[in-house]
Protein backbone atom coordinates (compact mmCIF):
# COMPACT_ATOMS: atom_id res chain seq x y z
CA UNK A 1 0.00 0.00 0.00
CA UNK A 2 1.24 3.54 -1.08
CA UNK A 3 2.35 5.52 2.18
CA UNK A 4 -0.42 8.00 2.79
CA UNK A 5 0.24 10.55 5.27
CA UNK A 6 -2.81 12.31 7.58
CA UNK A 7 -3.33 15.58 5.93
CA UNK A 8 -3.38 17.17 9.65
CA UNK A 9 0.67 15.72 10.38
CA UNK A 10 1.32 17.25 6.74
CA UNK A 11 1.26 20.72 7.65
CA UNK A 12 2.43 23.44 10.18
CA UNK A 13 0.27 23.20 13.77
CA UNK A 14 0.13 27.24 13.80
CA UNK A 15 -1.45 26.61 10.40
CA UNK A 16 -3.73 23.48 11.27
CA UNK A 17 -4.90 25.82 14.31
CA UNK A 18 -5.57 29.30 12.17
CA UNK A 19 -7.57 27.41 9.54
CA UNK A 20 -9.34 25.64 11.92
CA UNK A 21 -10.36 28.59 14.35
CA UNK A 22 -11.51 30.16 10.90
CA UNK A 23 -13.87 27.79 10.55
CA UNK A 24 -14.93 27.72 14.22
CA UNK A 25 -15.61 31.71 14.12
CA UNK A 26 -17.77 30.98 10.78
CA UNK A 27 -19.64 28.97 12.68
CA UNK A 28 -18.82 25.57 10.38
CA UNK A 29 -16.63 23.89 13.25
CA UNK A 30 -16.57 23.24 16.51
CA UNK A 31 -14.02 23.05 19.97
CA UNK A 32 -14.36 20.92 23.09
CA UNK A 33 -11.97 20.76 25.83
CA UNK A 34 -11.43 17.61 27.90
CA UNK A 35 -11.15 18.50 31.49
CA UNK A 36 -8.81 16.20 32.52
CA UNK A 37 -6.50 16.48 29.92
CA UNK A 38 -6.57 19.84 28.75
CA UNK A 39 -6.93 18.60 25.51
CA UNK A 40 -8.73 19.93 22.43
CA UNK A 41 -10.94 18.32 19.82
CA UNK A 42 -12.39 19.70 16.70
CA UNK A 43 -15.57 18.73 14.66
CA UNK A 44 -18.05 20.40 12.22
CA UNK A 45 -20.93 21.38 12.46
CA UNK A 46 -24.44 20.75 10.91
CA UNK A 47 -24.49 24.51 9.73
CA UNK A 48 -21.17 23.42 8.00
CA UNK A 49 -23.35 20.27 6.75
CA UNK A 50 -26.36 22.29 5.65
CA UNK A 51 -24.36 25.06 4.42
CA UNK A 52 -22.24 23.07 2.75
CA UNK A 53 -19.32 25.09 4.71
CA UNK A 54 -16.58 22.26 3.46
CA UNK A 55 -12.62 23.77 3.28
CA UNK A 56 -9.40 21.75 3.92
CA UNK A 57 -9.77 22.08 7.59
CA UNK A 58 -13.22 21.56 8.15
CA UNK A 59 -13.21 18.32 6.85
CA UNK A 60 -10.13 17.48 8.91
CA UNK A 61 -12.61 18.34 12.26
CA UNK A 62 -14.08 14.76 12.29
CA UNK A 63 -12.65 14.44 15.92
CA UNK A 64 -9.17 15.79 15.51
CA UNK A 65 -7.48 16.24 19.05
CA UNK A 66 -4.73 18.25 19.84
CA UNK A 67 -2.42 19.71 22.46
CA UNK A 68 -2.50 23.18 22.44
CA UNK A 69 -0.18 23.80 25.06
CA UNK A 70 2.54 21.52 23.85
CA UNK A 71 1.79 22.47 19.76
CA UNK A 72 1.39 18.88 18.66
CA UNK A 73 -1.41 16.41 17.17
CA UNK A 74 -2.58 14.13 19.66
CA UNK A 75 -5.15 12.11 17.61
CA UNK A 76 -6.02 12.23 13.71
CA UNK A 77 -9.63 10.10 12.65
CA UNK A 78 -10.78 10.04 9.47
CA UNK A 79 -11.11 13.08 7.53
CA UNK A 80 -14.74 13.82 6.26
CA UNK A 81 -15.40 11.37 3.51
CA UNK A 82 -18.80 11.18 1.13
CA UNK A 83 -20.84 8.74 -0.52
CA UNK A 84 -19.83 7.86 -3.99
CA UNK A 85 -20.65 10.32 -6.78
CA UNK A 86 -21.71 12.96 -3.87
CA UNK A 87 -20.02 16.50 -4.57
CA UNK A 88 -19.05 16.03 -8.11
CA UNK A 89 -16.02 14.61 -7.21
CA UNK A 90 -13.97 12.50 -9.45
CA UNK A 91 -13.72 8.82 -8.56
CA UNK A 92 -9.74 7.71 -9.01
CA UNK A 93 -8.46 5.27 -11.23
CA UNK A 94 -6.57 3.74 -9.18
CA UNK A 95 -6.87 -0.07 -7.03
CA UNK A 96 -9.22 0.19 -3.85
CA UNK A 97 -9.78 -1.76 -0.96
CA UNK A 98 -13.57 -2.12 0.19
CA UNK A 99 -14.30 -2.62 3.81
CA UNK A 100 -17.32 -3.65 5.11
CA UNK A 101 -19.12 -0.35 6.44
CA UNK A 102 -20.10 -0.74 9.78
CA UNK A 103 -23.58 1.28 11.03
CA UNK A 104 -22.30 2.36 14.89
CA UNK A 105 -20.11 4.99 16.15
CA UNK A 106 -16.76 6.27 15.35
CA UNK A 107 -14.63 5.87 17.84
CA UNK A 108 -10.83 7.61 18.00
CA UNK A 109 -8.49 5.87 20.37
CA UNK A 110 -5.09 7.50 21.40
CA UNK A 111 -2.50 7.77 24.18
CA UNK A 112 -1.93 10.56 26.64
CA UNK A 113 1.07 11.06 27.57
CA UNK A 114 0.24 13.40 30.82
CA UNK A 115 -1.60 10.22 32.63
CA UNK A 116 -0.26 7.24 30.47
CA UNK A 117 -3.18 6.09 29.76
CA UNK A 118 -5.17 5.06 26.63
CA UNK A 119 -8.54 7.18 26.08
CA UNK A 120 -11.05 7.08 24.12
CA UNK A 121 -13.45 10.10 22.10
CA UNK A 122 -16.37 10.37 19.64
CA UNK A 123 -15.66 12.45 16.87
CA UNK A 124 -17.35 15.70 18.87
CA UNK A 125 -16.79 14.48 22.57
CA UNK A 126 -14.24 13.10 25.00
CA UNK A 127 -17.69 12.54 27.46
CA UNK A 128 -20.12 11.34 25.33
CA UNK A 129 -22.19 7.94 26.24
CA UNK A 130 -20.19 6.42 23.31
CA UNK A 131 -17.24 7.64 24.51
CA UNK A 132 -17.61 6.41 28.13
CA UNK A 133 -18.75 3.15 27.19
CA UNK A 134 -15.53 2.81 24.59
CA UNK A 135 -13.58 3.64 27.14
CA UNK A 136 -15.16 0.72 29.60
CA UNK A 137 -14.05 -1.56 27.28
CA UNK A 138 -10.84 -0.41 26.15
CA UNK A 139 -9.56 -0.43 30.01
CA UNK A 140 -10.69 -4.18 30.16
CA UNK A 141 -8.73 -4.86 27.45
CA UNK A 142 -5.18 -5.74 26.88
CA UNK A 143 -3.73 -2.67 25.62
CA UNK A 144 0.04 -3.76 25.67
CA UNK A 145 0.25 -4.37 21.88
CA UNK A 146 -1.03 -0.87 21.18
CA UNK A 147 1.77 1.84 20.16
CA UNK A 148 1.65 5.32 21.77
CA UNK A 149 1.16 7.92 19.14
CA UNK A 150 -0.59 5.83 17.11
CA UNK A 151 -4.61 6.77 16.36
CA UNK A 152 -6.74 3.57 16.50
CA UNK A 153 -10.72 4.22 14.92
CA UNK A 154 -12.96 1.80 16.12
CA UNK A 155 -16.60 1.17 15.29
CA UNK A 156 -18.80 0.72 18.76
CA UNK A 157 -21.11 -1.51 18.30
CA UNK A 158 -24.08 -2.25 21.22
CA UNK A 159 -27.72 -2.44 21.31
CA UNK A 160 -28.21 1.09 23.12
CA UNK A 161 -26.77 2.46 20.36
CA UNK A 162 -28.68 1.08 17.24
CA UNK A 163 -29.10 3.50 14.34
CA UNK A 164 -30.53 0.75 11.76
CA UNK A 165 -28.60 -1.88 11.76
CA UNK A 166 -28.84 -4.46 14.83
CA UNK A 167 -26.19 -6.54 15.56
CA UNK A 168 -25.74 -9.92 17.14
CA UNK A 169 -22.72 -8.93 19.06
CA UNK A 170 -21.59 -6.15 21.16
CA UNK A 171 -18.27 -4.71 20.71
CA UNK A 172 -15.44 -2.42 18.97
CA UNK A 173 -14.59 -3.36 15.88
CA UNK A 174 -10.73 -1.94 14.38
CA UNK A 175 -11.29 0.29 11.17
CA UNK A 176 -7.97 1.86 10.82
CA UNK A 177 -4.98 3.65 12.48
CA UNK A 178 -2.77 6.36 11.54
CA UNK A 179 0.96 6.09 13.32
CA UNK A 180 2.59 8.96 15.24
CA UNK A 181 4.14 10.25 11.68
CA UNK A 182 0.54 10.27 10.20
CA UNK A 183 1.38 6.95 7.80
CA UNK A 184 -1.99 5.18 7.49
CA UNK A 185 -1.15 1.74 8.86
CA UNK A 186 -1.88 -0.97 6.29
CA UNK A 187 -4.83 -4.01 6.94
CA UNK A 188 -1.93 -6.17 7.59
CA UNK A 189 -1.07 -5.10 10.41
CA UNK A 190 -4.01 -4.28 11.73
CA UNK A 191 -5.25 -8.14 11.69
CA UNK A 192 -1.89 -8.66 12.85
CA UNK A 193 -2.74 -6.10 15.97
CA UNK A 194 -5.82 -8.04 16.43
CA UNK A 195 -3.90 -11.38 16.58
CA UNK A 196 -1.53 -9.92 19.40
CA UNK A 197 -4.23 -8.36 21.42
CA UNK A 198 -5.65 -11.46 21.86
CA UNK A 199 -9.00 -10.41 19.93
CA UNK A 200 -10.69 -8.34 21.95
CA UNK A 201 -11.72 -6.56 19.21
CA UNK A 202 -12.30 -7.48 16.14
CA UNK A 203 -11.29 -5.73 12.37
CA UNK A 204 -13.13 -4.83 10.00
CA UNK A 205 -13.83 -7.59 7.73
CA UNK A 206 -12.00 -6.61 4.01
CA UNK A 207 -14.00 -7.45 0.53
CA UNK A 208 -12.23 -8.01 -2.71
CA UNK A 209 -13.99 -6.86 -6.07
CA UNK A 210 -12.62 -6.77 -8.96
CA UNK A 211 -14.05 -3.52 -9.96
CA UNK A 212 -16.12 -0.91 -8.69
CA UNK A 213 -18.93 -2.12 -11.14
CA UNK A 214 -18.94 -5.37 -9.18
CA UNK A 215 -18.88 -3.70 -5.71
CA UNK A 216 -22.04 -1.42 -7.24
CA UNK A 217 -23.86 -4.50 -8.19
CA UNK A 218 -23.07 -6.28 -5.06
CA UNK A 219 -24.04 -3.17 -2.68
CA UNK A 220 -27.34 -2.75 -4.36
CA UNK A 221 -28.87 -6.30 -3.38
CA UNK A 222 -27.31 -6.17 -0.21
CA UNK A 223 -30.19 -6.94 2.95
CA UNK A 224 -31.07 -4.37 5.26
CA UNK A 225 -28.59 -5.93 8.06
CA UNK A 226 -25.96 -4.74 5.86
CA UNK A 227 -25.11 -1.02 5.13
CA UNK A 228 -22.59 -0.88 2.78
CA UNK A 229 -18.97 -0.69 2.01
CA UNK A 230 -16.45 2.12 2.41
CA UNK A 231 -14.01 2.50 -0.07
CA UNK A 232 -10.30 2.85 0.03
CA UNK A 233 -8.19 4.02 -3.37
CA UNK A 234 -4.42 3.62 -3.37
CA UNK A 235 -4.34 7.65 -3.03
CA UNK A 236 -5.96 7.35 0.57
CA UNK A 237 -9.15 9.04 -0.93
CA UNK A 238 -12.48 7.52 0.90
CA UNK A 239 -15.95 7.14 -0.07
CA UNK A 240 -18.82 4.80 0.90
CA UNK A 241 -21.54 3.12 -0.70
CA UNK A 242 -24.83 1.96 0.64
CA UNK A 243 -26.99 -0.65 -0.11
CA UNK A 244 -30.54 0.08 -1.39
CA UNK A 245 -32.76 -1.34 1.50
CA UNK A 246 -30.53 0.80 3.99
CA UNK A 247 -30.59 3.78 2.09
CA UNK A 248 -34.45 3.27 2.30
CA UNK A 249 -34.47 2.65 5.92
CA UNK A 250 -32.06 5.53 7.00
CA UNK A 251 -33.84 7.99 4.49
CA UNK A 252 -37.53 7.26 6.52
CA UNK A 253 -34.93 8.50 9.90
CA UNK A 254 -33.19 11.10 8.49
CA UNK A 255 -36.85 13.03 7.55
CA UNK A 256 -37.38 13.08 11.13
CA UNK A 257 -36.33 16.64 11.96
CA UNK A 258 -38.32 19.74 12.77
CA UNK A 259 -38.47 20.38 9.14
CA UNK A 260 -40.01 17.30 8.18
CA UNK A 261 -42.54 17.18 10.93
CA UNK A 262 -43.36 20.96 9.57
CA UNK A 263 -43.51 19.88 6.19
CA UNK A 264 -46.12 16.89 7.11
CA UNK A 265 -48.57 19.54 9.77
CA UNK A 266 -48.49 22.81 6.67
CA UNK A 267 -49.64 19.65 4.03
CA UNK A 268 -52.14 18.78 6.53
CA UNK A 269 -50.79 15.31 7.08
CA UNK A 270 -50.80 12.84 9.22
CA UNK A 271 -48.43 12.70 11.91
CA UNK A 272 -49.08 9.30 13.38
CA UNK A 273 -48.44 7.90 10.14
CA UNK A 274 -45.31 9.43 9.94
CA UNK A 275 -44.19 8.42 13.15
CA UNK A 276 -45.34 4.62 12.64
CA UNK A 277 -42.80 4.81 9.32
CA UNK A 278 -39.94 5.14 11.92
CA UNK A 279 -37.74 2.55 14.12
CA UNK A 280 -38.82 2.99 17.83
CA UNK A 281 -35.47 4.51 18.77
CA UNK A 282 -36.55 7.47 16.98
CA UNK A 283 -40.23 7.98 18.34
CA UNK A 284 -38.82 9.61 21.28
CA UNK A 285 -37.20 12.54 18.78
CA UNK A 286 -40.11 12.60 17.01
CA UNK A 287 -42.49 12.85 19.86
CA UNK A 288 -40.49 15.88 21.12
CA UNK A 289 -40.25 17.75 17.49
CA UNK A 290 -44.16 17.51 17.22
CA UNK A 291 -44.96 18.22 20.73
CA UNK A 292 -42.78 21.50 20.74
CA UNK A 293 -44.39 22.58 16.82
CA UNK A 294 -48.20 21.61 18.33
CA UNK A 295 -47.29 23.79 21.14
CA UNK A 296 -46.45 26.30 19.74
CA UNK A 297 -48.96 26.18 16.78
CA UNK A 298 -52.15 26.03 19.57
CA UNK A 299 -50.53 29.25 21.67
CA UNK A 300 -50.74 31.09 18.41
CA UNK A 301 -53.92 30.05 17.66
CA UNK A 302 -55.40 30.25 21.35
CA UNK A 303 -54.44 33.59 21.22
CA UNK A 304 -55.76 34.87 17.74
CA UNK A 305 -58.91 33.37 19.14
CA UNK A 306 -59.22 34.82 22.37
CA UNK A 307 -58.32 38.00 20.51
CA UNK A 308 -60.87 37.67 18.35
CA UNK A 309 -63.23 36.91 21.06
CA UNK A 310 -62.44 40.16 22.76
CA UNK A 311 -63.05 42.07 19.93
CA UNK A 312 -66.35 40.82 18.72
CA UNK A 313 -68.20 44.00 19.58
CA UNK A 314 -65.92 46.39 17.75
CA UNK A 315 -66.43 47.55 14.41
CA UNK A 316 -63.30 47.13 11.66
CA UNK A 317 -62.96 50.76 12.23
CA UNK A 318 -62.71 50.32 15.95
CA UNK A 319 -60.02 47.33 15.75
CA UNK A 320 -58.18 48.79 13.49
CA UNK A 321 -57.01 51.99 15.96
CA UNK A 322 -56.52 49.44 19.11
CA UNK A 323 -54.30 47.15 16.60
CA UNK A 324 -51.52 48.37 18.46
CA UNK A 325 -52.63 47.25 21.60
CA UNK A 326 -52.71 43.66 20.42
CA UNK A 327 -49.31 41.63 20.84
CA UNK A 328 -47.03 41.17 17.97
CA UNK A 329 -47.37 37.44 17.22
CA UNK A 330 -51.36 37.91 17.12
CA UNK A 331 -51.86 41.11 15.17
CA UNK A 332 -50.99 40.19 11.86
CA UNK A 333 -53.54 37.27 11.84
CA UNK A 334 -56.39 39.44 13.73
CA UNK A 335 -58.28 40.66 10.89
CA UNK A 336 -58.00 37.20 8.75
CA UNK A 337 -59.30 35.40 11.42
CA UNK A 338 -62.42 37.48 12.03
CA UNK A 339 -62.94 37.42 7.63
CA UNK A 340 -62.08 33.57 7.68
CA UNK A 341 -65.39 32.48 6.66
CA UNK A 342 -64.64 29.82 4.09
CA UNK A 343 -62.66 26.73 3.96
CA UNK A 344 -60.21 28.18 1.38
CA UNK A 345 -59.47 31.27 3.92
CA UNK A 346 -59.35 28.92 6.71
CA UNK A 347 -56.85 27.27 4.93
CA UNK A 348 -55.10 29.98 3.91
CA UNK A 349 -54.46 31.40 7.64
CA UNK A 350 -53.68 28.50 9.06
CA UNK A 351 -50.76 28.22 6.40
CA UNK A 352 -49.69 31.42 6.92
CA UNK A 353 -49.95 30.93 10.75
CA UNK A 354 -47.62 27.57 10.75
CA UNK A 355 -45.33 30.04 8.69
CA UNK A 356 -44.50 31.78 11.51
CA UNK A 357 -43.22 28.40 13.56
CA UNK A 358 -41.39 26.90 10.63
CA UNK A 359 -37.89 25.86 11.89
CA UNK A 360 -34.90 28.13 10.79
CA UNK A 361 -31.96 25.97 9.66
CA UNK A 362 -33.59 22.20 11.29
CA UNK A 363 -33.19 24.01 14.41
CA UNK A 364 -36.12 24.17 16.82
CA UNK A 365 -35.33 25.64 20.50
CA UNK A 366 -36.66 23.39 23.05
CA UNK A 367 -35.21 20.23 20.90
CA UNK A 368 -32.20 18.77 21.37
CA UNK A 369 -31.35 15.80 18.87
CA UNK A 370 -30.51 12.46 20.12
CA UNK A 371 -27.12 11.28 19.03
CA UNK A 372 -28.69 8.24 16.85
CA UNK A 373 -30.87 11.36 15.12
CA UNK A 374 -27.83 13.66 14.85
CA UNK A 375 -25.53 10.31 13.78
CA UNK A 376 -27.96 9.31 10.91
CA UNK A 377 -27.98 12.91 9.71
CA UNK A 378 -24.21 13.09 9.77
CA UNK A 379 -24.33 10.05 7.52
CA UNK A 380 -26.86 11.47 5.26
CA UNK A 381 -24.48 14.52 4.24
Amino acid sequence: MRTIIHPARAMAFNDLIDGLEKARAAGFVSRKMCRATGLLIYCYTQRCVYDHGWDRYSLLARGLIVDYDAGAVVATPFPKFFNLGERGAVVPDLPFEAFEKLDGSLIIAFHHAGSGRWRTATKGAFDSSQAVWAQARLDAMDTSALVPGTTYLFEAIYPENVIVVRYPEAGLSLLAAYDASGREVPFAELMDLGEASHFAFKVVQRHAFISLAEMITTVVALPRDKEGFVIRFADGTRVKVKGDEYKRLHGVISRCTPLAVWDVMAAGGDLEEMRRDLPEEFWADFDQIAVVLQARYLKLISGVSLAAELAAGLSDKELGLRLSEVPDPIRPFLFPFRKATTDEAREKLRLAMLRTIRPNGNLLDGYVPSYAINNALDEAA
